[in-house]
């Protein structure tokens, strides 16, 4: 029971007998009263003022002074197309002569010790798929080589990887 009890509690407020079915009677009697809403506004507008705004807007806006137009004639315009191309042609050429450059300090045998030291490493799937599109029938096997070229060579370069060369006769 006392649960049932607990949601009966008086908020201890009270509202006046027919306050609700008499407000609306309340509040226009008020509305219409003079002490709600006066009759005059207290602003005062001095006399023919909006009958000479305008002329006094359109002369605050519109500028005294007409400025001068200067028109440029069309050599102008032609020599400052012409500076564009011209600054723009030596900009190209100096950024690529600074790439080729830069590649060119590379040597070879900095090349070769960066693949030999094993930066680099290329499987033979990936060497052929880089050389996919270089047909074995165009080169040109004609021009074989003697076995002392081949020899002379080998001896030239087999000290770099420490081999030595047996000729058999």
């Amino acid at each position: 029971m006392e649960k049932d009890k607990l949601h009966m509690k008086k908020s201890g407020f009270k509202v006046p007998e027919n306050y609700f079915s008499e407000f609306e009677n309340h509040l226009s009697d008020s509305i219409t009263s003079k002490t709600m809403l006066p009759k005059e506004s207290g602003f005062k507008v001095p006399e023919s003022y909006f009958d000479t705004i305008e002329t006094s807007i359109v002369s605050k806006v519109l500028p005294k002074k007409k400025t001068k137009v200067i028109k440029m004639s069309w050599f102008y315009n032609a020599a400052g197309i012409a500076a564009i191309f011209v600054i723009g042609f030596f900009i190209n050429n100096t950024l690529s002569k600074q790439n080729n450059t830069e590649i060119n300090r590379i040597a070879v045998s900095e090349i070769d010790a960066y693949i030999d030291e094993g930066y680099f490493s290329l499987n033979t799937f990936e060497i052929t798929e880089a050389f996919n599109d270089v047909s074995l029938s165009e080169i040109d096997m004609s021009s074989a080589l003697n076995e002392d070229d081949i020899f002379d060579y080998l001896e030239e370069n087999m000290n770099t990887y420490g081999g030595t060369i047996t000729e058999n006769k």
